[in-house]
């Protein structure tokens, strides 16, 4: 199971940080942004994090605390979303 973090504003915009499992420590993660319903390739990154640094994440304005992770799912609390683009 991925977990994914959402933001879909009236410009129909859409940002996405899906959880993509982990290796020991290191936590990774894709983001991608869409414009409609098409992925933009130049906008998809991967991500990675090491959580014996710390159990707070961050990528662009998303601050998640990470509180538990498998390789294939996350639990996390969201400090901070997306901003819309509105």
């Amino acid at each position: 199971t991925k977990e994914t973090v959402t933001l879909i504003n009236t410009t129909n915009f859409k940002q996405e940080l899906i959880y993509n499992g982990k290796s020991g420590n290191i936590a990774r993660f894709l983001y991608r942004e869409y414009s409609g319903n098409l992925a933009r390739p130049a906008f998809t990154q991967e991500l990675t994090y090491d959580l014996a640094s710390s159990r707070v994440i961050g990528f662009k304005e998303v601050r998640l605390e990470v509180l538990r992770t498998t390789n294939t799912s996350i639990q996390y609390r969201v400090i901070s979303g997306f901003k819309s683009r509105d």
